[in-house]
């Protein structure tokens, strides 16, 4: 069996493959900067508009708040979302 590959290796692999990757560090720092590597990775023309938009509606302060609302939701908001087990 193979042994598991280990942070660094993964990241290398992801790396040498071209792939595009953003660290949790610039997203939370940097997040129009981060946004505007992942647009230029896809190849998408997005004005400098969109992806403040985009930063902000994704960004650390926005999830909070999202994580907020939800905890205060009733239960039976979350009817018909997500996996059922």
């Amino acid at each position: 069996m193979q042994e598991p590959l280990r942070s660094f290796d993964l990241y290398k692999l992801h790396e040498q493959s071209g792939s595009c990757i953003v660290s949790y560090e610039s997203v939370v720092h940097s997040p129009l900067k981060a946004v505007g590597r992942v647009k230029g990775y896809l190849g998408l023309n997005a004005s400098e508009g969109l992806l403040v938009r985009i930063a902000d509606e994704t960004g650390l302060a926005a999830m909070k708040n999202i994580a907020d609302r939800l905890k205060t939701a009733p239960p039976e908001s979350f009817d018909g979302v997500g996996p059922t087990l």
